[in-house]
C-alpha cells in the first residue's frame, strides 16, 4: 500500500477481510450465528498470481445472486477449470473487480476497473428492484470503468498519481457500467460503505476524508463539505449528487484514525440512514 493512504490502518482492512469471509460462509451454508452443523452449498475461487482481496459481498434478495468486490493484482482467472471460467485483464498495479454469481454458484461475469496504480473496491450494495449493484472504494491517478462499453468512463484523481480519490460506480445485471463518479481533494478520500434506497434506487455512500472537497464538482448538481473526518453523501439513481454532509468540528491533523465506516443501511420506508 502506498503512503498516500497509510492513514487507513491495516486493522481496518483485516476486519473487512474477516467480515467478507464470515458473510460468504453464511451465504454458502445458510447458517445463522448459532453453533449448528452447516453444509456448504457451493464455494468458488478467483484471482491472480499476486495479492488479491475480497472486501465486501451482497446478495440480491429477489433472485439470490451474489455480488463480490475487492482488488486483484494482475491478469486473473475466476472459476478455473469450470464451464463458466472467466479470465480477466489487468490495467497494472491492483485493479477493482466486481463479480456476479447466480444463486447456484454459476459465474455470470467479472468486471474489472482501474489504472496503472492502485485501486480497490471496498463496498458493494445491490439494488434488487432494478437488478443492479453499486460499488465504492478508491483509486489513485486514473481509473477506467466499463472499458469498451457504451458508458466507458475514465476518472482522474484531483492530486494526480500521489492522491487517492473516492469513487462510486453502478453496474447493471449484465455487468454493463451505468455510471462512475469520483470526488476528492489533493489528499485521500475513500468510500468505505455503500447502500441503496429500494424506493427509488438512489445511492448513499459513507467514508473518510481529510480536506474539504466537492461532490459532483463541475456538474449541474454539486455539494461541498468542510473540514471533518467522515462523510455521508447521496446520489440519485442516475449518478447525480443530491446532498453531502461531513462531520463538523474535527481537525484531521489532530485526529488519530482507528477505523472507518463499515456498515451503512437505508430505511426502505422513509429513506432514513
Amino acid at each position: 500500500m502506498r503512503s498516500s493512504i497509510s492513514w487507513i490502518p491495516n486493522s481496518a482492512r483485516q476486519r473487512g477481510r474477516l467480515a467478507l469471509l464470515a458473510a460468504v460462509v453464511a451465504l454458502l451454508t445458510g447458517c445463522s450465528s448459532s453453533p449448528v452443523q452447516a453444509n456448504a452449498e457451493w464455494a468458488k475461487s478467483g484471482g491472480s498470481l499476486g495479492d488479491d482481496n475480497g472486501y465486501d459481498v451482497a446478495v440480491n434478495g429477489t433472485d439470490g445472486s451474489v455480488w463480490v468486490t475487492g482488488d486483484i493484482s494482475g491478469p486473473g482467472l475466476f472459476n478455473a477449470g469450470q464451464e463458466d471460467e472467466i479470465s480477466t485483464p489487468s490495467f497494472g498495479g491492483a485493479d477493482i473487480f466486481l463479480a456476479r454469481y447466480a444463486s447456484d454458484g454459476g459465474l455470470s461475469w467479472v468486471a474489472i476497473a482501474g489504472g496503472t496504480s492502485r485501486e480497490e473496491g471496498w463496498s458493494v450494495a445491490v439494488d434488487s428492484a432494478r437488478d443492479a449493484a453499486v460499488i465504492g472504494g478508491y483509486f489513485e491517478g486514473t481509473a477506467t470503468f466499463g472499458q469498451g462499453q457504451s458508458h466507458e468512463t475514465t476518472l482522474v484523481a484531483a492530486g494526480g498519481w500521489e492522491d487517492a480519490d473516492l469513487f462510486v460506480a453502478r453496474y447493471d445485471v449484465d455487468g454493463q457500467l451505468a455510471w462512475a463518479k469520483r470526488s476528492g481533494s489533493r489528499k485521500p478520500e475513500i468510500t468505505t460503505a455503500v447502500a441503496v434506497d429500494p424506493r427509488d434506487g438512489s445511492v448513499v455512500v459513507a467514508g473518510v476524508y481529510l480536506d474539504p472537497f466537492v461532490f459532483g464538482a463541475g456538474e449541474e448538481n454539486s455539494a461541498g463539505i468542510g473540514n471533518g473526518l467522515i462523510f455521508v453523501a447521496k446520489y440519485a439513481s442516475d449518478g447525480k449528487v443530491i446532498w453531502a454532509r461531513g462531520v463538523a468540528g474535527v481537525d484531521p491533523e489532530d485526529t488519530y484514525i482507528s477505523g472507518n465506516v463499515q456498515n451503512l443501511a437505508v430505511n426502505g420506508t422513509d429513506g432514513s440512514i
